[in-house]
């Protein structure tokens, strides 16, 4: 729907004012008129855009996901502005590959190659994130599924 009110004021935006045109050099003699008509044009395109912006949601909230892993590295990148982040790389349980989360350097690391359970907010689940973030170690009984407590401990 939303995306249909988009395309309907890109429509608008473009062809009201030309038929408007075409309209008045064919039947208005005034050039004052005219300029009217053509700026007056603009409006129901403007309209249809302002109503886009008012009925498109803000950002969905985002809620964390529990997951087990194993902890496979941490790595710290620098940026262009001399500051620095780190990133725990840690293989998901099931998966073929390790995912990248940003961790911010006052959470406690784990040991390279021991198995835990924690929170993060996935950029996959969530479009809008920029990258994967962290968010705490958690216990491993906090998780639905009663079989990865079994395994940690």
């Amino acid at each position: 729907m939303l995306t249909f009110i988009l395309l309907l004021g890109f429509f608008n935006i473009v062809f009201i004012p030309m038929l408007c045109m075409l309209y008045a050099e064919a039947k208005l003699i005034n050039n004052d008129s005219k300029k009217i008509l053509f700026w007056l044009s603009f409006l129901p395109g403007a309209c249809i855009f302002l109503l886009y912006g008012v009925l498109k949601p803000n950002n969905p909230p985002v809620t964390s996901s529990k997951e087990c892993g194993v902890v496979q590295s941490y790595q710290v990148y620098k940026t262009r502005g001399g500051t620095q982040h780190e990133s725990v790389i840690i293989r998901f349980n099931g998966a073929k590959y390790s995912r990248y989360l940003y961790f911010d350097q006052h959470f406690e690391k784990m040991p390279k190659g021991q198995r835990v359970c924690f929170e993060y907010l996935d950029k996959f689940k969530y479009p809008h994130l920029s990258k994967s973030k962290f968010v705490k170690w958690i216990d491993p009984t906090e998780m639905p599924t009663s079989t990865e407590v079994n395994h940690i401990k």
